[in-house]
């Protein structure tokens, strides 16, 4: 307990998926008669962590898929406030919610609502799907399942902490993003959050269709020499994520987008039954108020993760022209390759960060307004770097870049994160409005409307017209096939 919130962590939502639990369907937990504790984390899932400090898990086990609850001092059960949901992002084989950058003393007092921050199975123990390959018959999807089973808890309890059940907004950033996307096109969803906030979501990589997601299974479990779910369940976690870690560097060239993010939520049909674009041009969504939006150079991370090697004007071409094929040309054109001299990473960095995730965003934004134009949508563009420290010296290249995640010290402004950093008046200020906006939104819908005044009102208009309306005609889907 704090002077001005309280934490409840380490809250049990699932059994610990062990055993025959493993790559099994959540079950709820056991009961317990006795005063839980819930002073500390829970271990992180099984991951090999490489992202920014303050963001990994201190500790990792099987036995992780609990929640966090931070509410305020004064939070009562007379007067039920907003609550609001957090999905960590991380690559879907990274992350927790137990971490620093994700602490709730700051928002949660200053804006009485109510933070829920959960993990789900990550890497393949959460995403493997292996479908008529062998003897296996494993349907995949089983983070995205603990995420509707963390949903269905606050659904359930939430109302016991002094939040209301049925202003339930999730957010989430990367691919707690891209979870969220998948929550807007699944049945098994529907009326468990009433507004999202998608923060960087790389549209453009798909979804996968179960025969695709199994041949990348089959890796997986030839790697581990297994041919049932017996043998598998009898791998040691270490035997897991170091076949992980092989099966990751079996790039599919001809699935190019894929590349950037191998494991994501698997369209079985039933659970997901559409792919992405589909499902939003053809209005089969769970549409709800929506905030959605990236960081200005959201794509320059990764072209430097995956190219740690200056590109020249020849190579920047052909990548191009391998992404894009028969549009390569116009692609070019309206995006010459730049400095004049020197490392062309920068230019993939600022094409990548248009084609991935702001136009799609603003295509979104657009699909969704046409569908149900009382249902409102915000689009947003976050434009202002993170002091270095908090990059950490491995992720060197975003040092005075808006790259991407730059925002969520801004969002969260957890007290040891502040700590940390000497930030000035005016970033300051513009913490305040963030949080401000987002709970705001969390209260009406409305990230204008409430009792936080912000500094400016959220216009509803265009954004990045000139690209946008270059790459819309030419659609979102190369690099697929």
């Amino acid at each position: 307990m704090h002077d001005q919130y309280r934490a409840f962590l380490g809250v049990p939502f699932v059994s610990p998926p062990i055993g025959d639990l493993r790559w099994a369907n959540p079950v709820p937990p056991t009961p317990w008669t006795s005063i839980l504790p819930t002073q500390s984390f829970k271990a992180g899932c099984p991951q090999k962590c490489d992202l920014p400090p303050n963001t990994c898990p201190q500790d990792l086990s099987e036995d992780c898929l609990y929640l966090n609850v931070y509410t305020p001092r004064a939070a009562n059960l007379t007067t039920p406030q907003p609550v609001m949901v957090y999905l960590p992002g991380g690559h879907f084989d990274q992350g927790t919610s137990g971490c620093l950058l994700y602490d709730g003393s700051t928002i949660v007092p200053s804006s009485h609502v109510i933070l829920v921050t959960l993990n789900y199975r990550l890497g393949f123990l959460g995403w493997l799907t292996n479908v008529g390959q062998g003897n296996f018959n494993i349907a995949g999807n089983f983070g995205f399942m603990d995420q509707i089973m963390g949903l269905k808890w606050v659904r359930d309890n939430i109302a016991a902490f002094g939040g209301d059940p049925n202003r339930v907004t999730v957010f989430g950033q990367s691919a707690g993003a891209a979870s969220i996307r998948a929550h807007m096109i699944s049945p098994a969803s529907k009326g468990l959050f009433h507004q999202a906030i998608i923060q960087s979501d790389p549209l453009p990589i798909p979804l996968r269709a179960t025969d695709d997601a199994s041949s990348t299974g089959k890796l997986f479990t030839d790697q581990l020499n297994c041919q049932d779910i017996n043998c598998l369940r009898g791998k040691s976690v270490d035997d897991i994520v170091s076949a992980q870690e092989v099966v990751a560097k079996k790039v599919n060239w001809g699935r190019i987008i894929e590349t950037f993010l191998p494991l994501v939520p698997t369209v079985d049909g039933t659970i997901i039954p559409y792919h992405t674009f589909d499902a939003f041009e053809k209005g089969l969504v769970n549409q709800v108020p929506l905030i959605i939006g990236d960081v200005s150079e959201d794509a320059l991370l990764f072209i430097y993760k995956a190219a740690n090697f200056s590109v020249n004007d020849l190579e920047y071409e052909a990548v191009i022209a391998f992404i894009f094929g028969t549009d390569a040309a116009s692609i070019t054109e309206k995006y010459p390759p730049y400095p004049f001299f020197g490392d062309k990473r920068p230019a993939i960095g600022f094409l990548g960060t248009h084609y991935i995730f702001e136009c799609p965003a603003r295509y979104i934004d657009r699909l969704l307004y046409k569908n149900n134009p009382s249902s409102p949508v915000y689009l947003y563009q976050w434009d202002h770097a993170i002091d270095a420290k908090l990059w950490g010296p491995n992720y060197w290249y975003c040092y005075g870049h808006v790259c991407h995640g730059s925002e969520l010290p801004f969002e969260f402004a957890g007290t040891e994160v502040l700590k940390m950093v000497n930030w000035t008046v005016a970033e300051q200020q513009l913490s305040q409005s963030i949080i401000g906006y987002y709970t705001n939104f969390a209260r009406s819908g409305d990230p204008n409307v409430g009792p936080y005044k912000v500094s400016l009102n959220w216009p509803q208009k265009g954004l990045l017209s000139d690209y946008c309306d270059f790459w819309d005609p030419l659609g979102y889907r190369h690099g697929w096939h």
